[in-house]
């Protein structure tokens, strides 16, 4: 089964955000050193998440051709240039 990586991206998300709600009602309720697994697991997630994030937009970047743009010559190397041709 292929899953979309946006979709993974966005479960991992919602997954973090979900556990730290989760640490702190626990925390509220059985204090913080009882939570601080889940503290550290909804961290871990999180990381995990922007990691993924960066790599996509790596990979859309690298996927997306750029263009290249002319570099114009400064007005005076283009007056310099139209008296030079007009002199011969």
């Amino acid at each position: 089964m292929i899953r979309s990586k946006n979709t993974l991206t966005n479960i991992l998300f919602y997954l973090s955000i979900g556990l730290l709600m989760i640490s702190i009602h626990q925390s509220a309720s059985y204090g913080f050193t009882r939570s601080y697994f889940i503290y550290m697991f909804a961290f871990s997630v999180f990381l995990w998440y922007s990691y993924r994030r960066t790599q996509e937009k790596r990979a859309l970047d690298k996927s997306t051709p750029t263009l290249t743009v002319e570099k114009r010559p400064k007005p005076s190397e283009a007056i310099r240039k139209g008296a030079k041709k007009s002199s011969k």
